[in-house]
Order: C-alpha cells, then sequence, then structure tokens
C-alpha cells in the first residue's frame, strides 16, 4: 500500500497476536500527513488507536519524555513496596 510519504523503515515497527497486527510507523521528515495515504478510498481495515495517539507538541513525539515508559520501567526494583499486605 503506497503511504502518503516515505517512512523511516529502522525506526518503525509491527507485531502481530491473535487479533491484530499493530504497526508505528515513524516519518522520514516531521511533517503533518494529510492521511496514511494518497488515495481517498476509505480502508475498512486500518484502525487508529487513539490510546497510543501522540501529537505533535507531545514530550513523547519529540523525544523529551522524562519518564520512559511511563516511570513504571525503573520500579523493578523496589520490591516489597506492599510488604504487611500479606
Amino acid at each position: 500500500m503506497p503511504l502518503w510519504d516515505e517512512i523511516d523503515e529502522e525506526g518503525s515497527t509491527w507485531f502481530q497476536n491473535d487479533r491484530a497486527v499493530v504497526i508505528s510507523l515513524k516519518k522520514n521528515k516531521e511533517q503533518w500527513w494529510d492521511g496514511l495515504t494518497k488515495e481517498k478510498s476509505l480502508k475498512r481495515f486500518i484502525k487508529v488507536d487513539f490510546a497510543k495517539w501522540c501529537d505533535e507538541d507531545d514530550k513523547e513525539y519529540t523525544g523529551e519524555d522524562s519518564f520512559p515508559g511511563g516511570g513504571y520501567d525503573e520500579m523493578g526494583g523496589m520490591g516489597g513496596m506492599m510488604g504487611g499486605m500479606g
């Protein structure tokens, strides 16, 4: 499927599970795309996961996120936080 513009293949990822194929595309140029493709026909098999949506001014988009992974990645060594619960 021809895309709106070129993508960074190294920075783009994809995976497949039982329900879907999830693709995350990274653009080569920081510019607005009017759509995923230049074709105007509706692609019923393509859906946006708005839970993972990232606007151009978001810190995740610009790479300025101060807490990668939401800050929870660094909590792996904090065992016993729920001490006394059992």
